[in-house]
């Protein structure tokens, strides 16, 4: 009579071949039974993390939850995962496998991108849910793939340069790779195929000497002062488009000050410019860090008399603390004085070298009349991983950062009972 423990792998493996079948189906379904597999093993599955989401009960609210990260992590140049407080996800990778953003980047703004290493392309994927993206990410680098032959009982590689399975680089498992094409066979999607991104970036300057758009976006007449970085473009897979970059701490020489310095905040601001499909910008956000005045309370209190602080914001307001103020482009006269500050070319933003006199406190009254106001204080982190060696002991080697949102506070500066607030079921 068979040994009971072969049954037990056996029914095992075929759990694990259940979940694949029925993940492409029904993801809600397979998740528990991925996740219980995943957890069995030992593995570190991450599918279920803890579920933070706000109550949306005003605008400012609503936008923040949206707008702010609870954790963000960095894995070195290429990867960046987001998880924002409203509970959903974004990972974006530079150059993903299965993809030839080039193209897809051409198709969406109908101008010719450069060809050849070192554009800058980028490729985002949004997600509904933090375990959704976390579960996406963990396939896209195949870290489900030593759990399946786990489960049943694949021996791994042995020898020197290998670990957990994989040797050089490469998993070397005959029954997932057989499982994977008893899947293609049976007309399930290739598994190892990178989805359609939901947006595409492409570094504006990198592109300004191939594509015409480009080009007159980030022409001589208005490129960024000195120590800004180009700016960035990303096209949405609906044709709508965002483009962020720096603004520069220093106005130009003779003007009225930089819209960072009238807004309250300290050094390079960061801007964020959202159009719709037409090419009309929508939304314009700012970031920066909190300057603080000399009296210790918050330069911003200054430049926008509705911003009303109270005991909670205050006593959060920690080093570094991060402020945005967020302005709907779509009335006329925040569209009109966001017009004196930012050129728009084709699908990109930047802002003018030369704006006339007066812009930027007249972007400022708007803001302080219009805008959502959000500060978040948070703390980063480094990552790392365990690496070994045939001649060393393992040790831990770092792989990027992450950060992590302590306290954030939210104001709508359009309403007079507004007050800077916690922001509810967010913070923790």
């Amino acid at each position: 009579m068979p040994d009971s423990s072969v049954f037990g792998w056996w029914a095992f493996a075929a759990a694990v071949t259940a979940s694949v079948l029925v993940l492409p189906l029904a993801p809600q379904a397979a998740e528990g039974l991925r996740v219980s597999v995943c957890r069995s093993t030992g593995g570190s599955c991450g599918y279920l993390p803890q579920r933070t989401r706000c109550d949306v009960l005003s605008r400012d609210s609503s936008i923040a939850s949206g707008l702010i990260a609870l954790r963000r992590s960095e894995s070195g140049p290429s990867v960046v995962l987001v998880k924002a407080l409203d509970g959903t996800a974004s990972v974006t990778l530079h150059e993903p496998r299965g993809r030839d953003l080039g193209v897809l980047l051409g198709d969406r703004v109908g101008v010719r991108v450069a060809a050849g290493a070192g554009r800058g392309l980028w490729a985002t994927f949004r997600f509904a849910r933090h375990d959704d993206a976390d579960a996406w990410l963990d396939h896209y680098h195949r870290r489900e793939q030593p759990i399946t032959a786990a489960a049943a009982g694949w021996s791994s590689p042995t020898g020197p340069g290998a670990l957990d399975g994989v040797l050089d680089g490469v998993f070397h498992g005959g029954l997932h790779e057989g499982l994977r094409a008893a899947l293609s066979a049976l007309g399930f999607a290739d598994l190892d195929a990178v989805r359609v991104p939901d947006a595409v970036g492409v570094d504006v300057g990198a592109q300004a000497t191939s594509a015409a758009a480009f080009g007159v976006a980030s022409s001589t007449a208005d490129r960024p002062g000195a120590g800004v970085a180009q700016p960035r473009l990303e096209v949405e897979s609906d044709g709508r488009s965002a483009t962020s970059g720096e603004l520069a701490a220093v106005a130009p020489e003779g003007g009225d000050g930089s819209l960072p310095e009238q807004l309250g905040l300290s050094g390079t601001a960061t801007y964020r410019v959202s159009s719709d499909a037409a090419g009309r910008p929508v939304r314009l956000e700012v970031s920066g860090v909190v300057a603080l005045a000399p009296d210790g309370g918050v330069a911003a209190a200054d430049r926008l008399p509705r911003l009303r602080e109270g005991g909670g914001s205050r006593a959060a307001l920690g080093p570094g603390a991060v402020q945005t103020v967020v302005l709907d482009l779509r009335s006329s006269a925040n569209r009109a004085a966001f017009d004196r500050m930012f050129r728009t070319q084709g699908p990109a933003v930047v802002p003018r070298s030369q704006p006339p006199a007066g812009a930027a406190v007249a972007l400022r009254q708007r803001v302080a009349d219009d805008a959502v106001y959000v500060r978040v204080t948070s703390t980063t982190s480094p990552t790392t991983s365990l690496t070994t060696s045939p001649t060393t002991s393992p040790t831990t080697s770092p792989t990027g950062t992450e950060t992590t949102m302590l306290k954030a506070f939210s104001e709508d500066l359009a309403v007079p009972a507004s007050r800077l607030s916690a922001l509810p079921g967010c913070t923790r």
